[in-house]
């Protein structure tokens, strides 16, 4: 383990350590508490030839969730690849303040806009059983990454192929809901040579970067949820805390109302909620 991580520190790698420890508990299928009582082992000769090349993957930039094909969310077990991103903590978050807005889930439809790897829409569904969770993507690609981790997550989920910036039609997709949720993509452009190498040159940029300063495809989402939503239904975004500001006024040119936007666990605005106001005829 020395030499991996010595070669990852050579590479530049953040928290080499770390990711070594991962790719070997995940070769070896060891736990934590097992890794830190087998130090001296000795490992195959096949198994140390898998390590070294994941961890040269490792030291090639890849994000090391990528390079073991998974990370954890909420306490699950969810797939990662390519084609979708890997979920962050104020990520986690937004969960937290989808499961307040919903109770019990009792009579409770959810849509999940924007799904990749699924993990909003299953975290949701796994601790909300009783609520109706649905989700759409426009990549099929990370639709198939969604439903394989609801298969092996044990939870039931609605999936849907369509593009939230193009009308949808509501009874395809059982619409109304009585909360609609979405983690759009919304870095700027120009700040796309900012980001660490590994997010830049490994994760889908069609999950990351909108145009229009970071709002284009949230602005172009609206109208759609806005058809999407029941009267008096939830709306809740992720945003970019920079620009939060002007995402909550053009939720409010949509014509959402109490609108609210709140802050994530590093004191940055992150998460902004509206509602659809109730229809008086």
């Amino acid at each position: 383990m020395t030499d991996c991580v010595r070669r990852l520190e050579r590479a530049g790698v953040s928290e080499a350590l770390l990711s070594v420890e991962w790719i070997v508990r995940d070769v070896l299928r060891l736990s934590r508490a097992d890794l830190f009582l087998s130090r001296s082992m000795s490992v195959d000769p096949l198994k140390a030839s898998e390590i070294v090349a994941l961890v040269e993957r490792r030291a090639g930039g890849e994000p090391v969730q990528y390079v073991v094909g998974y990370t954890e969310f909420f306490g699950i077990r969810i797939r990662v690849g390519p084609s979708v991103l890997i979920p962050r903590p104020e990520t986690e978050e937004l969960v937290e303040r989808c499961l307040e807005r919903i109770g019990d889930g009792v009579g409770v439809r959810v849509l999940d806009v924007g799904t990749g790897s699924g993990c909003i829409a299953i975290a949701i569904k796994k601790l909300r059983p009783r609520a109706e969770v649905f989700a759409l993507d426009l990549s099929s690609d990370a639709l198939e990454v969604a439903r394989l981790n609801a298969r092996e997550n044990g939870v039931e989920v609605g999936y849907f192929l369509a593009d939230i910036t193009n009308p949808v039609e509501s009874g395809e997709i059982g619409a109304p809901f009585d909360l609609i949720v979405f983690n759009p993509p919304y870095i700027p452009l120009a700040e796309r040579e900012r980001l660490q190498p590994e997010v830049r040159e490994f994760e889908p940029a069609e999950a990351l970067f909108a145009d229009d300063d970071g709002l284009g495809v949230f602005d172009r989402s609206l109208s759609t949820i806005y058809a999407l939503a029941a009267d008096g239904g939830d709306v809740l975004f992720e945003i970019h805390s920079p620009t939060a500001h002007r995402f909550a006024s053009r939720l409010g040119a949509a014509g959402f109302v109490d609108i609210k936007l709140e802050r994530d666990l590093l004191d940055r605005d992150r998460f902004l909620s509206g509602k659809k106001a109730t229809s008086t005829r």
